[in-house]
């Protein structure tokens, strides 16, 4: 799989290195007994699609999912056109509550640097 990825790079300047990092951070003991922890960090939306040949089948492990290409919707879920909050149930698998942030255009926090870390602050401040 590395071989297959290890020159793929997103425009931001993520790639499979950056990709893995945590996981060969994490390689102790301790980190064996954190279920379902994977050791993958996106650094921007771009990873999702460039390196899903590891992270589609790493998803499906981590959260019991067969076939991963099964969940992709054709539902609009822009979150400006959600009226009364009203989902169609049939569309939600699950909800997890998260304190991320992911704004277009700029990276997530893993690949993220200070600067542009203070620019999205800015924005949101």
């Amino acid at each position: 799989m590395f071989s297959i990825l290890k020159d793929k790079c997103t425009s931001k300047g993520y790639d499979i290195d950056n990709l893995i990092e945590s996981s060969q951070h994490n390689l102790s003991a301790n980190c064996i007994s954190i279920p379902n922890s994977a050791g993958l960090l996106a650094g921007d939306e771009e990873c999702f699609d460039l390196f899903s040949e590891l992270i589609e089948p790493v998803i499906g492990e981590v959260h019991q999912i067969d076939e991963m290409k099964r969940l992709r919707s054709e539902v609009n879920l822009n979150w400006e056109q959600i009226k009364g909050g009203k989902l169609h149930g049939a569309n939600v698998l699950s909800c997890r509550p998260s304190i991320s942030r992911n704004i277009q255009g700029y990276r997530l926090i893993p690949g993220c640097p200070a600067g542009e870390l203070l620019d999205v602050a800015h924005m949101i401040v």
